[in-house]
């Protein structure tokens, strides 16, 4: 029972932290729309507002589900507990066929299409265009250059135009914490490639740290989930055994 109440604990935690983590979620995602120019500097496009209401929805979707954990978990409702476990487990799979299809496939989005959608559309600094305002915002928030690295700039054809004197953007260069638009250690040294003064890492490497600690932080999740349905129904059965069996159990 000691075991079980463990797991009991260990689970409304987790649900917890995730109801939590959804509502900030959900609240960056407002201020996103209300606001993008003081988290991102990028002023308000549609498609900033069709990913923070993806965000959102998203973020609705966590934070139902950690409620029916809680619930489950403190009403030891075994039903709901076990139909918990099913949407937890149903969406693990969803991620993890997500993840086997991007590891298959990812050179090919990365090479064939995220490259070419910079070099097509990526107009610098000051570019007015969504793509441009998404991608800068971007690299300034995960300190990242490009889609490869700083050297995808070189075939941009619209970016050398707009900054000639410039081998990749400003946004690509390191920054005072928090990032700041002004808060550039310095663009020469940035610019001559100095350790330091520039994020030489590209956003896709980072999009994929990011994504694979996210897959494995469910997956313990999951696990950790599913080992309190069996410690829970095992004690049930338990239970109804030594009732059902009464004096001859002992």
């Amino acid at each position: 029972m000691d075991t079980v109440l463990c797991m009991k604990y260990l689970m409304f935690f987790f649900c917890l932290l995730v109801f939590i983590g959804a509502l900030c979620l959900i609240f960056v995602a407002i201020w996103v729309i209300i606001d993008p120019k003081r988290i991102l500097d990028i002023s308000p496009s549609y498609f900033l507002t069709v990913a923070a209401c993806i965000v959102i929805l998203v973020g609705l979707l966590l934070s139902w589900l950690s409620y029916v954990g809680i619930y489950a978990t403190v009403a030891e409702d075994v039903k709901l507990l076990r139909c918990f476990s099913i949407l937890i487990l149903v969406i693990f799979i969803v991620e993890l066929l997500v993840a086997i299809l991007l590891y298959f496939f990812a050179e090919k989005i990365r090479n064939e299409y995220l490259v070419n959608q910079l070099v097509a559309y990526y107009t610098g600094d000051k570019g007015t265009n969504a793509y441009s305002k998404a991608l800068n915002g971007f690299m300034i928030m995960f300190q990242c250059c490009g889609i490869l690295g700083p050297e995808d700039f070189q075939s941009a054809e619209f970016f050398r135009e707009q900054q000639p004197d410039d081998l990749w953007p400003h946004a690509c260069c390191t920054r005072a914490m928090p990032p700041e638009p002004d808060a550039i250690l310095d663009v020469t040294l940035c610019q001559q490639n100095k350790a330091g003064y520039l994020n030489n890492i590209g956003c896709f490497s980072t999009i994929e740290y990011l994504f694979d600690w996210y897959m494995w932080t469910l997956v313990g999740c999951s696990l950790g989930v599913l080992a309190a349905e069996v410690s829970r129904v095992e004690s049930i059965c338990k239970g109804s055994l030594i009732f059902s069996l009464g004096p001859l159990y002992y």
